[in-house]
């Protein structure tokens, strides 16, 4: 028993120290309500049929993660101040949810006045459709982390495993959504400013997630480190071509990892990889997806959670060619990008076992 209430109480300690401090004078779950109540008329507002299904359906998903959040409340008899620290990890998604639907509606007003033209208004949309298959992704971690809570100490695990993560991937999409054309856009909403300005992570918080990273890729291959350093290395000096070949380094990265931890001979045992649907590459061997299937032990769990984490990852990474080919002016996109890319990388991994 003493050894029990120990390790709750080591868990419980990481979530006071690693969770954002509700300050006194901001309710989260008031900041919650009013900007999801947001998010909801900014989905009546967009104007693309795919794009608006896609927003409302991952905004269904965030208002199922709260309920959860509720229940996790009453099941474990949580008080206000640990209430208010699980609610502040699903925060900064409902924040940029309601700004992918604020670039989504305000990117046909600056069209309309010709502030942009049509490549930039398509490469808008198209971002918001990868910002929202990227959130899914994130709320699908957190709800099948959230599913597995049954006592205090898995709470203090799930924050444990899961916050790093969570923090990187919010911090990347921020960066992203605020690299596009129709930003900045005009809001007149306290409470979204305020959930950014509290869930938002200093720069040596984002090194102590990558350090993270690493110390998980070193026991895989300390060569996938080289390559994740590498990568910013190259992108932080600015020289010629340095968002091509810095974007070459992470695809090299996301590569040779995939196929480290998910070689040809496993997969091809995979249940997935035999139905065949969509699994295989035209020499009929394992592609990136029947291997992210297999790192996430899909045949066993088969939830659409998995599906939509699988396919908001693959999303990502599959703008990294374009990047390279094709580099833009304003490198903070690809910056966002990578920063995600590492966050989905570590909450892969987090679940994953040599």
């Amino acid at each position: 028993v003493k050894k029990n209430l120990e390790e709750v109480q080591k868990n419980m300690s990481y979530v006071n120290d690693h969770l954002p401090k509700t300050p006194i004078l901001f309710d989260i779950n008031d900041s919650l309500k009013t900007v999801n109540e947001l998010s909801k008329g900014l989905g009546l507002a967009i104007t693309d049929k795919g794009l608006a299904e896609n927003y409302n359906n991952v905004l269904n998903l965030q208002n199922s993660t709260q309920e959860k959040v509720c229940s996790i409340k009453d099941q474990l008899n949580l008080g206000l101040e640990k209430m208010d620290a699980v609610s502040q990890m699903t925060a900064p998604i409902s924040a940029k949810i309601a700004e992918v639907g604020l670039l989504a509606t305000n990117v046909k007003n600056y069209s309309e006045f010709n502030k942009i033209n049509n490549p930039f208004l398509e490469s808008t949309i198209k971002t918001s459709y990868l910002l929202i298959d990227t959130l899914k992704e994130q709320q699908a971690d957190i709800i099948s982390g959230l599913e597995a809570i049954k006592t205090v100490s898995d709470l203090g695990n799930f924050v444990k495993d899961e916050a790093p993560s969570l923090n990187m991937i919010s911090s990347g999409l921020t960066e992203v959504v605020h690299s596009m054309p129709s930003f900045p856009y005009e809001t007149d909403s306290p409470s979204l400013d305020l959930i950014n300005k509290e869930t938002s992570i200093s720069e040596s918080e984002t090194q102590e997630h990558q350090e993270k990273l690493d110390s998980i890729l070193m026991k895989i291959d300390p060569v996938l480190v080289e390559y994740r350093q590498g990568c910013w290395e190259v992108f932080n000096k600015k020289g010629k071509d340095y968002i091509g070949q810095s974007s070459s380094s992470m695809r090299r990265l996301v590569d040779n990892l995939i196929w480290n931890i998910a070689p040809n001979e496993k997969v091809t045992k995979t249940k997935y990889f035999k139905q065949g649907n969509n699994a295989k590459t035209k020499n009929d061997l394992p592609n990136r997806k029947a291997k992210i299937y297999y790192i996430i032990d899909y045949d066993k769990k088969k939830t659409k959670h998995l599906q939509r984490q699988a396919k908001g990852f693959l999303e990502l990474y599959a703008n990294l060619p374009a990047s390279d080919h094709k580099p833009i002016e304003d490198d903070q996109f690809i910056h966002g990008v990578f920063i995600t890319i590492e966050g989905c990388l570590l909450s892969l991994l987090s679940g994953w076992k040599k």
